[in-house]
């Protein structure tokens, strides 16, 4: 098959420069890497310039479509984004179009897809495309494009259960395929560090609202003894909660702001890390877990933050109930006997390996858009 997908981030992340790219970002990199493996042909729709931005990479080919930057974007989204968009897919003739992330690009690929006459697929980047939270940060043009965008989706794909019930009863026809995120578990030799070699706990992610950056200040407040390495990057416009809990993060003694840390150095923080919190409000399936347990680092999150149950369930790191009970938890880890630390730190790193591998991926993704492409060609 050949598989398009849109992104306008993954130049930037290729090259690891210093921008925000999210998790979906992230995923979506691992995602060209297992088809390529498993036989497919995978492009990706972005920004004009990028091959000469990225330079020589074999994980996909990246399809050039329109300058970004340049222009008043509602009138060139009609005379220049679409047309281009749909040009360069033409170009690549896929068999079928995946984009991810809700809002406008959503209804654009819906509508390329309906143009060359392809299955449109959706990937879910977040709780919030299925529970309609999306409201909440898109203007009313971006939802109406995201929502008719799913409206003429062929398969819409969920990070987890809940995504996918929620989808399930605002789209009660459509079809669904629960797909995990995944990771390629790099190599520990002798196995994860111990607890002696673990000196203070990690939280990453890019500092906005979403990722409850008031939430990790106020426990490291309360945890003077405990070092923290904080790693992340502030977009462009933060909100009041969140550039208030960075100045008061960059006032406690026991916090270490890293700023942007390379992709090539993420294993490195989260192997001497004792335990990764998670503070976000909402997440869908955060790569930051699966990095951690690979590492063996156990995860501490906040409840309805546990994509299908999975610390509680496999007694992955503690799932925390109110704010008490996060800090509760750090201490808990912290003080845990060695002997414990090391043996929850196997169980880690063996179920990450065990149930998150590429692999997993491609025997459930493939034949989905498999037949995705048999049905369409039927109805020719």
């Amino acid at each position: 098959m050949r598989i398009v997908f849109m992104d306008f981030d993954l130049p930037q992340y290729l090259r690891d420069a210093q921008h925000p790219a999210g998790g979906s970002c992230i995923q979506l990199d691992l995602l060209l890497r297992v088809l390529s493996r498993n036989g497919q042909s995978v492009g990706v729709l972005t920004w004009r310039g990028a091959n000469e931005y990225v330079g020589p990479q074999a994980v996909c080919d990246l399809v050039e479509t329109y300058d970004p930057s340049g222009g008043t974007p509602r009138i060139q989204f009609v005379t220049q984004r679409v047309p281009r968009v749909l040009a360069a897919a033409r170009s690549y003739a896929p068999d079928v179009l995946i984009q991810s992330c809700a809002g406008i690009p959503t209804g654009m690929m819906a509508y390329v897809a309906w143009r060359l006459g392809v299955p449109f697929v959706y990937r879910a980047a977040a709780d919030s495309d299925a529970d309609g939270g999306y409201a909440g940060y898109l203007t009313v043009l971006e939802q109406w494009g995201y929502r008719y965008g799913l409206n003429r989706a062929d398969l819409v794909i969920c990070q987890n259960d809940r995504q996918r019930d929620e989808f399930h009863r605002r789209y009660p026809r459509k079809p669904l395929l629960r797909l995990d995120n995944a990771i390629d578990v790099p190599q520990v030799p002798g196995g994860p560090k111990p607890r002696v070699q673990r000196g203070y706990v990690s939280w990453l992610g890019n500092f906005r609202y979403i990722k409850n950056v008031g939430m990790l200040f106020r426990v490291a407040r309360q945890l003077p003894h405990i070092e923290f390495h904080v790693a992340g990057g502030m977009g462009k416009c933060p909100d009041p909660e969140t550039a208030a809990a960075l100045e008061g993060l960059k006032s406690l003694a026991n916090v270490r702001l890293l700023g942007y840390v390379k992709r090539k150095d993420v294993f490195a923080l989260l192997a001497g890390s004792a335990a990764t919190l998670c503070t976000s409000y909402a997440e869908g399936f955060p790569n930051t877990f699966l990095e951690s347990l690979a590492m063996g680092t156990p995860v501490i999150t906040r409840m309805g933050v546990d994509p299908n149950s999975m610390v509680a369930r496999n007694k992955l790191g503690f799932v925390s109930s109110d704010e008490a009970d996060m800090v509760a938890n750090v201490r808990r880890i912290w003080d845990m006997e060695a002997a414990d630390f090391d043996d929850l730190a196997a169980r880690c790193r063996d179920y990450v390996t065990t149930h998150h591998s590429p692999e997993i991926v491609a025997n459930k993704l493939i034949p989905a858009l498999e037949r995705l492409t048999l049905e369409r060609a039927r109805k020719r």
